[in-house]
């Protein structure tokens, strides 16, 4: 791949988020050094902060610009990270996006991520297409996996694996560790009230 675009829940800046993208970035810089890529970000403030801190080379786009942005456009894959699919007022954006990556032809990629939680019918149908639309999926537990199954994923494209999250910080950690001197002492991070869709009353 020589340039790809991801979308999730950026610019919303929760520490596995960060994480899972980092991992994401980390991957693909592994088979490409000189992929580009491209973010959709809720708040392009807070995600340059983001690629400040983490080092990230990436660009980014206002998520509520992206769909036209990708019709304008040549990208060889969307990839949705960061987050679950889950009720969100951007869940819309992210099935334009996988509409029009599908009628170019990309490749649609979920990457380590949840299912749920969905109580709202119109998401859950978006949401049904969005897994409909993927080429391939791999799902962070086994509980996600069996939803976007029965929410209308080909099973043959459906898979299980760790949540990427965990290897970016095994491999932050042994930097750490292995540095006399280390830049990683200390980690910024947003705490922020549970949001209403989690239904816990809080």
């Amino acid at each position: 791949m020589k340039k790809v675009l991801i979308t999730g829940w950026y610019g919303t800046e929760t520490a596995g988020d960060k994480a899972i993208l980092g991992e994401i970035v980390f991957q693909l810089k592994k088979h490409n050094p000189k992929i580009k890529i491209f973010l959709t970000s809720i708040d392009i403030r807070l995600s340059w902060c983001t690629r400040d801190e983490m080092e990230l080379d990436i660009d980014y786009i206002d998520i509520n610009d992206s769909v036209n942005f990708l019709k304008n456009n040549n990208f060889c894959s969307l990839i949705f990270g960061g987050g679950p699919l889950m009720d969100s007022s951007k869940i819309k954006i992210i099935h334009n996006l996988f509409k029009v990556s599908n009628e170019k032809q990309m490749t649609n990629v979920i990457y380590g991520c949840g299912v749920g939680p969905i109580k709202l019918r119109k998401n859950k149908k978006l949401i049904s297409s969005i897994l409909k639309l993927s080429d391939i999926a791999f799902f962070r537990d086994n509980i996600s996996q069996k939803l976007a199954i029965d929410l209308g994923l080909n099973k043959k494209k459906s898979f299980q694996a760790c949540d990427p999250a965990l290897n970016y910080v095994l491999r932050y950690k042994q930097k750490s560790d292995d540095s006399l001197k280390t830049n990683f002492d200390k980690i910024p991070i947003l705490i922020r009230k549970t949001t209403k869709e989690y239904g816990n009353g809080l």
